[in-house]
């Protein structure tokens, strides 16, 4: 009995010596990590501090102000789009469904030069179905992706479709307005905005990627009216407000014949 109480107890001696050695060895881990971690943050803060110093953004441009529309546009008496757009300093971003030539979602992005002009454009169109797939358009007009960049007096078009890239360049030194099926109407309040604020430019151009450009114009008849003027179009008056915001669009004699509104719930 006693050897067997003495080989019971022989176990136990070996587990606790053993968790001994076990936690001296981790307690030397720690003060090594601790140790290790206080180096690297020794020499980590002077290069945060060069980095910091480095790194400093270029403010290109440091108006903040930021306006969200939500329209809604006819066409022929039927519901043809809903469109929010959002307008931060040089940025104009939003989503639009269009219902013509097919329905389909648009994510779309501008980005603006300081003249005013139009320096980057992206618009990624999806299906309605699943808004996370890109649209396989059934009337073949509607590509995944369109994009344009312009500089030194080139606007460079690229869509990507079921057949791959396709581009189309105009040598023009600015463009200010992409027409399409149905305009981003955001477009039309960044144009609106810049002629309250005697910014706009006189040289202005209306380009569609695949049909052309197109001189433009806008002009203030009177208070509360706009008028936008191309080459490809009759005139279209927008409707505006005492702080010069779009209250709604009449486009009846455009090719796309839209009258837009303002949706009250969000103004």
């Amino acid at each position: 009995m006693k050897t067997a109480t003495n080989n019971a107890y022989i176990p136990c001696r070996l587990s606790t010596g053993t968790a001994y050695t076990l936690g001296v060895m981790q307690n030397k881990k720690i003060k090594k990590m601790k140790s290790t971690i206080l180096l690297t943050i020794i020499i980590l803060i002077p290069l945060l501090h060069l980095e910091a110093q480095f790194m400093a953004p270029n403010i290109v441009n440091n108006d903040g102000d930021i306006f969200t529309s939500t329209f809604i546009a006819e066409w022929a008496g039927d519901t043809a789009s809903i469109e929010t757009y959002t307008i931060v300093g040089n940025h104009l971003f939003g989503k639009a469904i269009h219902l013509f030539p097919e329905p389909h979602l648009q994510q779309f992005e501008f980005l603006f030069e300081k003249d005013g002009s139009i320096r980057e454009m992206d618009v990624q169109f999806y299906s309605l179905e699943n808004t996370s797939v890109p649209l396989s358009s059934k009337t073949g007009f509607l590509p995944y992706r369109q994009k344009m960049n312009s500089e030194n007096g080139i606007v460079d078009f690229r869509s990507i479709d079921k057949n791959g890239e396709k581009q189309w360049v105009h040598t023009v030194p600015r463009m200010d307005f992409n027409g399409g099926w149905i305009p981003i109407m955001g477009q039309w309040q960044w144009l609106t905005t810049l002629l309250s604020k005697n910014k706009l430019d006189q040289n202005l151009k209306f380009i569609n990627a695949v049909i052309g450009d197109y001189e433009l114009e806008l002009n203030q008849p009177s208070e509360n009216e706009v008028i936008f003027k191309s080459e490809i179009s009759p005139p279209i008056t927008f409707y505006i407000d005492v702080d010069g915001k779009i209250d709604s669009i009449n486009a009846l004699g455009s090719p796309g014949t839209l009258k837009c509104f303002l949706l009250p719930q969000l103004i």
